[in-house]
């Protein structure tokens, strides 16, 4: 009890109480507030802190610690309030999560791995498949129709940059394909990639331009799929997917008036549904794969499968009406090993081989079977036409119609007229053979690929067509070579590629909002469109199968890191001069608080110069995603002794940190400091704080404890000291984390379950060697030496911080420094164990170091997300080597048992899998492999960087027990964390002490009620600038689970997917239903009030309302 003359002591207890009520008033309810365990703290912190002002003025108190038992490490004080955090769910909300966890289709990829014996059993001329034989009657009533589709497949990027290949080689395809069309108006071109046709086109004059439009609208010349590349789909972001598909389509619509509806891609190394779905989406109706285990093309092959409807896993609908409409998308896998010649016109490829005329003598390029090309005479052409049919006719046995694709092309062809002549004569002539005499019982002809879909889906009974559901993963081209390797390879440009996924779609939406708020656009015009295009090209180039797979040569992998470096400053400063037009502040008085050197450099914080003053420096956090967001925000200033106030002026409780440095964990970085808050931001918003210099004490000091390093002392306030190791835990409200003496956790015990006993979930580190057979590892495959072997962790330099607001522990192992951090927040980052890791093999030969989770639940299955849209069921299947077993994991992986789920969340794309029956999960963060593994890079993976990884790991209490299907959904929790963590707040500095900003409101976009919790919007893509502005606004409602028994940390509800379009953004704006590309419109009307079906993306172009 203090014990004071009232007289002396009024001004501080005057200033005190100000502040207690201020405080309360912020959080709403008083009494409840005071009730709660966190405010009750920090009350108790600010009567600490008023007993010292007390005494400075001369006022005697008694120290009252002796009536309190000692605390030697407090947990971190509790939230205010559980209710209000937790969403309002609908039971009729949770029916899509507990019933779509399978679809109906009669194949499910799941169980084709469970039944295939994957023995690789030598088929003969067609090696990995088998004998085919065919009736020669079976002709006669429907002659056999054979479609040859001349193409030329273009890498952005691979064994050259993208810019070197277009001045090698694909300018000159294309300027010799357009005059040998127009020759002869049966002959037929397909093109895939728009980013080299855009660059072709740039170099045209008029009356170019008006020839190639005439063959496209003449049905020569057509483009495939119409994306800027032919993306990679087991790496990629749906968000970035769906992004260089828009680019492309608009290039297309805008420059040669046409829209793709048949797709192409015939060289990523496996396939996602993912990818089918957006396609669906964007207009398309049928699809051509080609790169799918050998052995799954060979089961399809048996059983004439190789055409089918490919259905979502979490599609049950029959299509019979729009609220249960169906998403299927006629679907076309090559059969065999590549999309080269050799391998297109039938399954014998030393025969095929023979009409790739591009090998004919004495071209550098022969025919490794020993039998070259003859060139088509008079003499020949009986026995030549007759060899290749017979290749044809096999090759439709496997098909349920007498319809045959036979693809003539391979990278980069046609580069020549000379091969242009020879290609297009040589079949002509075996053509008029052919088709000259009847009683051969065929038609061949040049086709596109759309001509080739409407003739075999005239011929199908689409009926009887099969349905599979599921996804191509993993490759494997033959052997026991699986391409698992490419998931985690070259990962520092993977973490790279989401952070400028970030950045983009924060410019993106900030941009279009800032031009419908101002008159002509400001200063976030025609300008800012510019660079926002760049920085949209330059990520879909990345997408690209040899780019974000990390399978380019080193030049080429540089290339585009500074390609992606340059996109993230052009949307950094498309946020910066859009976030100054929207808070009505003078153009360039805004900088985003990090910035990277060069395209293999860590981003670096700007440190906020506090001026000693104690002037207030304004500082705008930007909330891209639509839902409100309480986080703790961390603000790098030069003092150890600042504060920080809110919009209306008043003091958060705030905790400052010490920054160490990222390689040495002992050593402190000099005059840098982390200044640390709550922060409650509304959704799609900017809102103001000031951070000032502080008199000592008003910010709490993080405390650290080493062990294994002599390290100790004060340190500008902040104790340091050294300890004998010894296991020790780090909580908050919602869940225990206990870690053993190294560091690494051992246990999570989850606090608002009520239960005693943790949960055992350990976290440790492994690297896998390579293989000593002829073939080895490299950046496409993964064939280890075995199992991994464990990362030693023996005496390891421990270092524990511990503070109210944020604790850490960091331990500095052999080629990784590992840190877990648990925070006391209400919100979102509250919920989950914060994990980064920095990864550096530089020094390594052949090893790939692992991260390793031990969960729970000893099982064989688990779940991986496809393209953070979707989520996967992965089975260890024991008749699988190890390498098979690992699988992409672009966002998060899941693995439930009893009722519990864990989930790892993570900021970048990488390889995850379970390597044997144990049960426990490696996550490969990095990969250094010193020789070729013969897929054409003809190098191996050593240009390794210092590379950072990030995850949130997340263990839920399920209260209907754990689910099973072929898929599963998070929960809101899951959602909401996946998004927090892959659009984290972004920080903007105000480093003038001037008052520009002052007077400015914060700003939001939306109102906190107005978009429901399970409706993400994935972008707001601004399409024209000026004074009549569009842009294309993507709303996706995502499927949950409601089986938690958790808050969900989000104050939100569900809407049974109905949106108000009238009241998102302003109201002088009106949406018009488009596609997913927004190219073509769905409805004449403008849309109002909205529904979207569960994981459905929906897709409005919004401009003024001009009436």
């Amino acid at each position: 009890m203090m014990r004071f003359s009232l007289a002396r002591a009024a001004p501080v207890i005057c200033v005190f109480l100000c502040f207690v009520v201020l405080f309360y008033f912020r959080t709403g309810d008083i009494e409840t507030s005071l009730r709660s365990k966190a405010n009750y703290k920090r009350l108790k912190d600010r009567v600490a802190a008023l007993e010292a002002e007390l005494q400075k003025l001369g006022v005697k108190t008694e120290d009252s610690s002796s009536h309190r038992g000692p605390i030697a490490q407090p947990p971190l004080a509790a939230p205010a309030d559980h209710t209000s955090y937790r969403a309002s769910v609908s039971q009729e909300d949770c029916e899509f999560g507990r019933s779509h966890l399978k679809s109906n289709a009669e194949l499910q990829t799941v169980d084709m791995y469970s039944n295939i014996s994957f023995k690789n059993i030598d088929g003969g001329a067609w090696k990995q498949g088998f004998p085919i034989t065919y009736d020669e009657s079976s002709f006669e009533k429907l002659p056999l129709k054979v479609f040859v589709v001349p193409h030329s497949h273009n890498d952005p990027g691979w064994l050259k940059t993208f810019e070197k290949y277009f001045i090698d080689q694909t300018n000159k395809i294309l300027d010799s394909v357009i005059p040998k069309l127009e020759e002869n108006a049966e002959r037929r071109f397909i093109w895939a990639e728009i980013s080299f046709f855009d660059l072709w086109w740039a170099k045209q004059d008029e009356s170019m331009r008006e020839r190639v439009k005439k063959l496209i609208n003449g049905g020569q010349l057509e483009m495939v799929t119409g994306g800027w590349v032919m993306n990679d789909e087991a790496n990629t972001h749906y968000f970035a997917m769906i992004d260089q598909m828009i680019e492309g389509s608009q290039w297309l619509k805008k420059h040669l008036g046409v829209v793709s509806r048949s797709a192409w891609s015939i060289d990523p190394f496996g396939q996602s549904p993912t990818m089918a779905y957006i396609l669906h989406e964007m207009g398309f109706r049928e699809m051509l794969i080609q790169r799918t285990h050998y052995e799954v093309k060979k089961f399809l092959s048996q059983r004439k499968d190789l055409e089918f409807f490919w259905r979502q896993n979490w599609d049950l609908s029959s299509g019979s009406s729009e609220e249960s409409r169906s998403y299927d998308m006629f679907t076309h896998m090559m059969p065999f090993y590549s999309y080269d010649v050799p391998h297109t016109c039938g399954p014998e490829p030393a025969v095929c081989c023979q009409f790739d005329f591009h090998r004919l003598p004495p071209s550098k390029v022969s025919c490794p079977w020993r039998k070259p090309p003859k060139a088509i005479t008079e003499e020949n052409v009986s026995e030549r036409a007759l060899l290749l049919l017979d290749q044809y006719k096999k090759k439709a046995q496997l098909f349920k119609t007498n319809v045959v694709l036979a693809p003539l092309g391979d990278d980069f062809r046609y580069d020549s007229e000379l091969e242009c002549e020879r290609q297009f004569t040589n079949y002509e002539k075996i053509f008029q053979y052919i088709n000259n005499h009847p009683e051969l019982n065929a038609k061949v002809q040049w086709g596109t690929l759309s001509e080739y879909f409407t003739a075999a889906t005239r011929r199908h009974e689409l009926s009887k067509l099969t349905h599979l559901s599921g996804d191509f993963f993993t490759y494997a081209d033959r052997d026991d070579h699986y391409w698992s390797g490419y998931f985690t390879s070259r990962p520092f440009y993977k973490r790279l590629d989401r952070e400028v996924e970030c950045r983009l779609r924060a410019a993106e939406m900030l941009h279009s909002l800032a031009l419908f708020l101002s008159e002509g656009g400001g200063g976030v015009g025609e300008e800012a469109l510019d660079k926002l295009s760049v920085a949209r090209r330059n990520l879909g180039l990345f997408q690209h199968h040899d780019g974000i797979t990390g399978t380019a040569r080193d030049s080429v992998v540089v290339d585009y890191g500074n390609k992606l470096v340059a996109a993230i400053r052009n949307s950094d400063h498309v946020i910066e001069k859009s976030a100054a037009t929207l808070l009505g502040s003078d153009s360039g008085v805004l900088n985003v608080d990090t910035t990277r050197e060069s395209h293999d450099s860590l981003p670096q914080k700007t440190v906020l110069s506090l001026p000693k003053s104690g002037a207030k420096l304004q500082v705008v956090l930007y909330n891209s995603l639509g839902v409100q967001r309480t986080q703790l925000v961390s603000i790098r200033v030069n003092n150890p002794n600042a504060q920080v106030h809110c919009e209306k002026g008043n003091l958060l409780v705030s905790e400052m940190a010490p920054v160490w440095a990222s390689q040495d964990p002992t050593t402190l970085v000099p005059d840098q400091f982390d200044l640390t808050f709550l922060a409650d931001l509304a959704p799609l918003s900017l809102t103001r704080y000031q951070v000032s210099a502080a008199t000592d004490g008003l910010s709490d000091k993080v405390s650290t404890t080493f062990y294994h390093a002599d390290v100790s002392g004060d340190f500008d306030g902040f104790i340091v000291d050294s300890s004998e190791p010894q296991p020790f835990t780090l909580e908050n409200s919602f869940a225990r984390y206990s870690f053993s003496e190294n560091g690494l956790l051992t246990e999570v015990n989850d606090l608002l379950s009520g239960e005693q006993q943790g949960t055992r979930v350990r976290l440790d580190f492994a690297t896998y060697g390579v293989t000593n057979k002829k073939d080895k590892s490299g950046a496409y495959l993964f064939l280890p030496d075995g199992q991994a072997k464990p990362v030693p962790s023996l005496a390891p330099i421990v270092r524990i911080e511990r503070g109210k607001m944020a604790s850490r522990v960091t331990v500095k192992l052999d080629n990784v420094i590992h840190s877990a951090r648990v925070v006391n927040s209400p919100g979102i980052d509250g919920r989950g164990l914060a994990i980064s890791n920095l990864v550096d093999i530089r020094l390594l030969s052949n090893r790939e170091m692992a991260m390793r989770i031990i969960p729970h639940s000893v099982g064989q299955t688990f779940f991986t997300d496809l393209n953070g849209f979707q989520m996967q069921a992965r089975h260890w299947l024991a008749k699988l080597p190890l390498q098979a077993n690992f699988y992409p994991m672009p966002s998060q992986l899941i693995v439930e048992g009893g009722s519990k789920r864990l989930t790892l969340h993570s900021a970048q794309s990488l390889g995850a899998g379970m390597p044997s029956s144990a049960g426990h999960l490696d996550i490969i963060l990095d990969r250094r492999l010193m020789q070729d593994d013969n897929r054409g890079l003809v190098q191996g993976v050593k240009d390794n960087k210092l590379t950072p990884n990030d995850f949130w790991l997340v263990l839920e209490d399920m209260q209907s027990g754990t689910q099973s299907g072929n898929t599963i959904y998070p929960t809101l929790t899951g959602l909401h964390m996946n998004h927090a963590l892959n659009s984290p707040i972004i920080t903007l500095l105000h480093t003038s002490p001037d008052s520009a900003l002052t007077s400015t409101p914060s700003w939001s976009a939306i109102s906190e009620d107005s978009l429901p919790c399970d409706v993400h919007v994935l972008n707001i893509r601004s399409l024209r600038a000026g004074l009549h502005p569009t842009a294309l606004l993507l709303l996706h409602r995502q499927g949950f689970s409601c089986a938690a028994s958790q808050p969900t940390n989000t104050k939100c509800s569900t809407s049974s997917g109905k949106v108000k379009l009238g009241s998102l953004l302003e109201p002088n704006v009106v949406y018009k239903r488009y596609t997913l590309n927004g190219v073509t419109p769905l409805d004449e009307s403008y849309a109002q009030n909205i529904h979207i079906n569960p994981m459905d993306i929906e897709a409005f172009i919004i401009e003024r309302n001009r009436s």
